[in-house]
């Protein structure tokens, strides 16, 4: 039945893999990462060194805290073939840096709703950026429109606090 049907997909997606075809070593990946025990790692490294997108995000996630740097990379990778998610990735592993910035602005480009309130989050604190309280009053109305719980709650509690100081 079923596990036949896995193992006869596995095969496919092995050989495709093989053969250079990203989107087979993303999908042997998926495979590979439901049987917890076997490595789907390399499956997503390969797609990703492969040039595809999810490949790389997933590969990063699965190196983050072995190999934060390693991940890093990956996460770039990702960011740069227009995978939001890994731009968000990129930008918290370089949250206390000021190279997080730009992978947030590229996720909330991408229309990435975290991407966005993080960034807003980073121009309220002026974290890594100039304090900006109009820029980040922008951002956190995009995520917040987006049904955004993060981004309203900060939004409201932030700017309660900001008329609280003027007061």
């Amino acid at each position: 039945g079923t596990e036949k049907n896995k193992e006869t997909a596995k095969g496919y997606f092995l050989r495709a893999c093989n053969q250079e075809h990203p989107a087979s070593c993303f999908a042997m990946g998926l495979l590979l990462e439901e049987n917890k025990g076997e490595k789907h790692a390399e499956a997503y490294q390969k797609g990703c060194v492969l040039n595809h997108a999810e490949s790389c995000f997933r590969s990063g996630y699965a190196k983050e805290k072995s190999h934060p740097k390693l991940a890093l990379a990956e996460y770039v990778k990702g960011c740069n073939l227009q995978h939001a998610p890994a731009c968000v990735n990129a930008g918290l592993l370089n949250l206390q840096s000021s190279k997080a910035p730009p992978f947030f602005a590229r996720a909330c480009e991408l229309g990435d709703h975290q991407g966005c309130t993080n960034l807003g989050m980073l121009y309220l604190r002026g974290n890594g950026v100039s304090q900006d309280i109009s820029r980040a009053k922008s951002l956190l109305e995009i995520s917040c429109r987006a049904q955004n719980p993060t981004a309203c709650d900060s939004l409201k509690n932030e700017l309660y606090q900001l008329a609280e100081q003027a007061c």
